[in-house]
């Protein structure tokens, strides 16, 4: 009885052991061209290790940090360096630095008699401006701090926890000189004396209880 068992097709051993080596060159070529990648987008990074918290981080330590932020902090750095670049732009269109150094403009405010703005907080108020005086000075910083209680409705203004608006008149030595021009503050109840005839009043009433 002849044999009707098929035969197995021989292995080209040859072929598969090229196309192997082909799929190994794939993959470390793209390997390779992926670490040239990372290589060129941490180009220029200085590590933060040991940084000094009382120092500015260099250009370099910066671009470390944003690198290693997640998405999410990322897009706020851009979006609030967006926000200072248009601000910038709106100085330059508006000609602050030129308004800035007239002589006129600094002899106002170096001779402007400047006193702080004083905050309180209230449970179930918020936040109130007790002092706004007549001109006062601004840290630069503070227009970055997002818990300051003020935004710049305009390039040249800015407003105070909605209650006071100052306009920028000049800069020292890294703080805006600001004048007041808008107080929307609800005029100060004023608790005036009880007169006689109200305290006799009062007192009868007391006696009746």
């Amino acid at each position: 009885m002849a044999d009707q068992t098929e035969q197995a097709a021989p292995v080209d051993w040859q072929a598969t052991a090229k196309q192997r080596e082909r799929e190994l060159k794939t993959v470390g070529e793209a390997r390779h061209r992926a670490e040239q990648e990372l290589a060129r987008l941490h180009e220029g990074e200085e590590t933060t290790e040991g940084h000094d918290p009382a120092v500015m981080y260099t250009n370099g330590q910066w671009l470390y940090r944003f690198n290693r932020d997640d998405p999410a902090e990322r897009l706020q750095v851009i979006e609030a360096l967006r926000r200072e670049a248009a601000r910038g732009s709106n100085c330059f269109l508006m000609a602050h630095e030129k308004r800035l150094s007239e002589p006129s403009q600094t002899a106002v405010n170096k001779s402007a008699d400047c006193a702080d703005i004083v905050f309180s907080r209230h449970q179930g108020r918020g936040i109130t401006i007790d002092t706004a005086p007549t001109h006062t000075r601004i840290h630069l910083t503070a227009l970055l701090d997002r818990y300051a209680y003020l935004h710049m409705p305009t390039p040249d203004t800015i407003a105070f926890a909605d209650q006071v608006l100052y306009r920028v008149t000049g800069y020292t030595e890294g703080a805006l000189e600001l004048e007041l021009v808008e107080d929307w503050r609800p005029a100060p109840t004023v608790q005036l004396p009880l007169t006689d005839e109200q305290a006799a009043e009062i007192k009868t009433r007391w006696k009746e209880k």
